[in-house]
């Protein structure tokens, strides 16, 4: 993120933790992972006796990935098309996995 964020203009969007800190004007946002909540969604299945041997999809819905503030980097409007749209997968109106 250091070496991408020295050239002008070009932003980015950290993954796994919030690293607005390392580049404060150059990170839109982050994708947070919430690796605990993940461990606690199978081991709740597993408890449950609900477990199968099948793919799972575990995103915004299940509170595994979200989002660290924008923290200025985009105007209302943009901030708000951007919630509307969240909010829209977390609702399944809109499908991400294939």
């Amino acid at each position: 993120i250091k070496t991408v964020t020295k050239k002008e203009g070009i932003y980015v969007i950290g993954w796994t933790k919030d690293q607005y800190e390392l580049a404060p004007d150059r990170i839109l946002t982050s994708v947070l992972q919430d690796i605990p909540q993940l461990i606690l969604n199978a081991a709740t299945l597993m408890q449950q006796g609900r477990w199968e041997g099948k793919l799972y999809k575990f995103g915004l819905k299940e509170k595994i990935y979200d989002f660290a503030p924008f923290r200025g980097m985009l105007t209302p409007e943009e901030e708000a098309a951007f919630n509307t749209a969240r909010n829209r997968v977390i609702t399944g109106e809109i499908e991400i996995y294939p």
